[in-house]
């Protein structure tokens, strides 16, 4: 059913592709369609407004060598929108339909390339909406070619278009919040899904059918259903614990650090967070060694340390017992989306059968080199000369979140003349700093007022070698 501030929406996947560039289009979309669903609706009884519903479709390969397809376009399950379509309400038109039963990619009557085929027969089934569609293969048409392998193997999404002349109202809880009960079938389409990852960046900037993205996620190995599990009770509570303390943070406390912690005592981790968690605890264990720190903890002193307060806010127990037990958690998490990551298939698109073509591909991505791997007896070539550098490169976002800040402390006050440390300079630089944690230091606060002071003075000596440099 329509709805937006004019009706502007046909359906919830139509809001959210529209709405992609929200934090939260889905929550945004959920909230625009309570708001307005009911006045459009009656906009929609008179006006008889097209509806588009997308479905994962259940296909048959019933005659590979002329592209015959049998597909369950339809079912009475309940939709996105929380709407169900009768299969009887199919019926009545189905016969005007198969007048002019061409197959359309994704609605476009602009293209003849975008004609994948014709519907030859359709029915009304105890599955739904039921019939076998020829596509025209082998014919010159790529995306028609595409669009009956997707069919073939089970990965496509058909898109109804209908006229809804009757429904049922529901309270959406214990039944469907509507029921249609009488439609004109207008059209199937079936749904773009991109033949390679070039194509996906373009198509999920302009925003992906949500079906569609679901079926992407499995033609190009990116985890779906993996994803990080809402931190224990004792994290949400610690984080909650805090952000009340956060007035005793000092002045290191970053904002990032803060909007993760509320996150966390809402039950939300990112994937970022996981993995930086157990490296942090680690290193900062140390900050919870000090006799305010003790003081703290016996009662004898109602002002944390600045090392107990972003303990807290990373998730951990300041507590002698159980105060490792966040960081126990992260690196068990940390561990399992490792070990999902490693058993994705890697990216056909960028797998090639000669170096020159690796080379060329390189080239075109922005690195030097390649790096093979033996498949099934194939030599395949990859970009890149390792393949972590290639996975840098193509999944950029994460990763540069990772490397953002990873203490969480020092961002907003960073020097305008700070520099961009080398790998080595990094690790001699966390080795100072870890040596600093291990001190038994009289006051937590002192620790990072040392560390900031050889934080400055490492960067103020690489500018000076930096610039001493430029001017030989």
């Amino acid at each position: 059913m329509p709805f937006g501030s004019n009706c502007e929406y046909e359906n919830f996947d139509a809001c959210v592709m529209a709405n992609s560039d929200k934090d939260n289009p889905e929550a945004y979309c959920s909230t625009l369609m309570e708001r307005t669903e009911e006045a459009c609706g009656k906009s929609a009884s008179t006006q008889s407004t097209k509806i588009f519903k997308s479905y994962r479709a259940e296909t048959k390969a019933i005659d590979d060598q002329d592209g015959y397809i049998k597909a369950i376009v339809s079912t009475e399950a309940v939709d996105r929108d929380g709407e169900v379509i009768l299969s009887s309400a199919w019926r009545k038109t189905i016969d005007d339909f198969m007048k002019h039963p061409v197959l359309i990619s994704s609605h476009d009557y602009n293209d003849l390339t975008k004609q994948l085929g014709e519907w030859v027969s359709l029915e009304v089934t105890d599955k739904g909406l039921e019939g076998v569609a020829k596509y025209y293969i082998n014919k010159g048409n790529a995306e028609a070619d595409w669009g009956y392998e997707l069919a073939k193997q089970g990965k496509s999404a058909y898109s109804v278009g209908f006229m809804a002349y009757d429904y049922q109202e529901g309270n959406g809880e214990d039944n469907a919040r509507r029921t249609y009960t009488d439609v004109e079938l207008l059209e199937i389409s079936q749904v773009t899904i991109p033949s390679n990852r070039d194509s996906l960046v373009t198509m999920r900037s302009k925003g992906l059918n949500p079906v569609a993205e679901e079926i992407v996620k499995e033609l190009y190995g990116e985890k779906i259903n993996k994803q990080v599990p809402e931190p224990p009770k004792y994290i949400k509570d610690n984080a909650k614990r805090g952000l009340d303390l956060q007035q005793y943070a000092g002045d290191g406390l970053t904002e990032k650090t803060k909007r993760e912690a509320r996150l966390m005592a809402d039950g939300e981790i990112s994937k970022s967070k996981v993995v930086r968690m157990s490296a942090w605890f680690l290193r900062h264990e140390g900050d919870l060694k000090s006799p305010k720190a003790d003081e703290y903890l016996r009662g004898e002193s109602d002002r944390p340390t600045a090392g107990q307060v972003a303990w807290l806010l990373w998730g951990g127990s300041i507590e002698k017992e159980g105060r490792m037990n966040a960081q126990k958690w992260a690196e068990r998490i940390a561990n399992s989306l490792d070990e999902e990551k490693s058993k994705a298939p890697l990216p056909e698109a960028d797998q090639f059968t000669t170096e020159e073509e690796a080379l060329e591909r390189a080239e075109e991505i922005g690195c030097e080199g390649t790096h093979s791997m033996d498949e099934d007896g194939n030599t395949i070539y990859m970009p890149c000369s390792t393949h972590e550098e290639y996975d840098e490169i193509m999944n950029p976002s994460e990763e540069e979140e990772q490397e953002e800040n990873p203490d969480g402390y020092g961002e907003e006050n960073r020097s305008v003349n700070a520099v961009t440390f080398t790998k080595e300079e990094k690790e001699n630089l966390m080795k100072a700093v870890d040596s600093i944690n291990k001190l038994r230091a009289r006051e937590t606060e002192k620790i990072y007022t040392v560390a900031d002071a050889i934080r400055e003075g490492v960067n103020a000596g690489l500018n000076k070698i930096k610039n001493n440099k430029n001017k030989e």
